[in-house]
């Protein structure tokens, strides 16, 4: 495998991985007061972790991902742009 096929398989890999994010992000602006619900009535960051891949269906690392979104990010706005980058991200 030469340099180039290395860079575009990078770049495919690091795509994906994005695009799973923003899917996982995706479910909890979809439904932020569930999601906030969840969140806040977790004992602990592990508890909520793990409520979030069990009632939202999201991977660990999504379920992390949504949790370190700031209250910003639940605006209309905000989401319409997770939106639109998980769409350009798909192609």
């Amino acid at each position: 495998m030469d340099e180039t096929e290395r860079e575009e398989q990078w770049e495919q890999w690091k795509r994906a991985d994005r695009l799973h994010i923003m899917e996982g992000l995706i479910q909890a602006v979809n439904d932020p007061h569930r999601f906030l619900d969840i969140v806040l009535s977790a004992a602990d960051r592990s508890a909520a972790e793990a409520a979030l891949v069990e009632q939202f269906g999201l991977s660990r690392e999504q379920a992390r991902a949504a949790m370190n979104m700031q209250f910003l990010m639940m605006s209309e706005e905000a989401r319409q742009s997770i939106r639109t980058e998980a769409d350009d991200l798909r192609g």
